[in-house]
């Protein structure tokens, strides 16, 4: 049985003394995300042409000072930016959910996507630029930005939420 210690707020015309959980907004007493650091990661790129069948990567990390591989929101896996060739800053957490383009110009072979991930050190916003077989392509110069939350609890522990 859960304790009737701890900071809750039950919903309107409901007991705080209810320990079921089901009219509860908020409690302590179960285990829940405890945010450590909301914030953005940019990184400037330049404006350059790249020339046919040749790419480049670029990377901005954050240090996050937590031991362990904590959960992060959101996790971005190839954000494309349809818009490569503007000058237009691209947010990537408004890409997160585009589907890419198919076909010979796709994001694996052209263009500029981006991905993030987390190790036991830092957030890394990885930005990949190329070009496909007989094309080069010209990016516009923009900041590439991506607005995440980090977490103080681990991906690589089990949590009950209970």
């Amino acid at each position: 049985m859960s304790s009737p210690y701890g900071i809750k707020i039950s919903k309107s015309g409901h007991s705080v003394y209810d320990l079921s959980g089901s009219n509860l907004v908020l409690s302590s007493v179960g285990n829940t995300l405890k945010i450590k650091v909301t914030g953005t990661i940019t990184d400037s790129l330049p404006g350059e042409t790249i020339p046919e069948e040749t790419s480049k990567k670029y990377t901005a990390t954050y240090a996050h000072g937590l031991t362990g591989l904590p959960m992060y929101w959101p996790d971005i896996h190839d954000a494309y930016n349809d818009n490569y060739d503007s000058t237009d800053d691209f947010i990537v957490n408004d890409s997160a959910k585009v589907e890419p383009p198919v076909g010979p110009y796709s994001p694996w072979t052209s263009g500029e996507w981006c991905e993030v991930y987390i190790d036991s050190t830092n957030i890394t916003l990885v930005t990949n630029r190329a070009s496909a077989l007989g094309l080069a392509l010209t990016f516009g110069e923009h900041d590439v930005i991506y607005y995440y939350t980090i977490f103080y609890n681990r991906m690589d522990e089990e949590v009950d939420y209970t």
